[in-house]
Formats: C-alpha cells, structure tokens, sequence
C-alpha cells in the first residue's frame, strides 16, 4: 500500500509542476523565466496502466502531448558503432586516457550482443572499458560482456527492477 501511495504522490506533484508551469506561461508574469520543457520517459505501456487503473488518466493526457517512441538498442544494431565510438570519445577525453578507437573484433562483439540495458548498459561497457585498456585500441578484452539471462538472473532482475 505504501507503494501505491507514494506512486500517487509522485504522480501528483507531476501533475501539480505541469499545472505550475502552465500558469506561469499564461501569467508571463516574470520575463526573465528560463524557457523549460520537460520531458519523461518511460519503459512502461501507460495506456495499460490508466486503463488498470493504476495511473491516473488526467496526468497521462498532459504529458502525451509529443510522444516520441525509442525503439531498443538491439533492433537498431547499426546505431551500435557510433554510439560506442561517442562513448569511448568523450569518456577517454573525462578519464584522460589516450584511447582513440575500438578494434574491429570488439565492434563485432558490441554489435552482437542483445543489449538488455539497452544505451545505458553500451555506455557503462564503454566506461569499464576504456578503464581496463591499457593502449590506445579498445579489444575484446576489455568488453568482457556478460548478459544475465546467461547467468540464469535474467527474470529475477526484470522482477526486482521492471
């Protein structure tokens, strides 16, 4: 119950900022105001949830106003390269590493694997990796990847963190 409630409170203090922030556009009382949008996101299916029951129906009509749908990062394996190549750019650039690409064996590997962490998960295997590298080229070995259904955990995260 503690749950459900804290859910609802966090749903109305959503609600209450956007009702703030429509007041404060119509007001244009302060003209020094920072132009702000805010954007949310989520992994679940809202809809669902407002027919269940278990979001509240007004709060989801003023955030649906743009809705922009990001497929997941194993259905956009071509996207892999690059954003692996942005990661290992500005992390190397924050850790002060000398690091200036990724082998080709090591793009295969990123590229293959099912990313359940999705961009999240690419830029922390980036983050360790550029850590563990002791040249200037990203392997193999330094993408040690591990999934956690291989582990047999996989179910029991997706329950423990939906």
């Amino acid at each position: 119950m503690a749950t459900l409630r804290t859910s609802a409170n966090r749903y109305a203090k959503a609600l209450f900022d956007v009702a703030l922030q429509e007041k404060a556009d119509l007001a244009k009382i302060n003209q020094d105001l920072a132009d702000v949008a805010e954007v949310m996101a989520t992994n679940r299916d809202l809809i669902a949830d407002v027919k269940a029951g278990r979001f509240r129906e007004d709060l989801f009509y003023r955030l649906h106003v743009f809705p922009i749908s990001v497929p997941p990062l194993r259905t956009r394996r071509d996207d892999i390269p690059e954003l692996a190549r942005h990661f290992l750019t500005r992390i190397a650039a924050e850790e002060g590493k000398r690091i200036r690409s990724i082998s080709a064996h090591g793009l295969a590997l990123l590229a293959a694997y099912n990313w359940p962490g999705n961009v999240r998960q690419l830029e922390n295997a980036i983050f360790r990796a550029v850590v563990l590298a002791d040249g200037d080229e990203i392997g193999a070995e330094e993408l040690a990847l591990v999934d956690a259904d291989d582990l047999g955990i996989g179910q029991h995260l997706r329950e423990q963190f939906p």
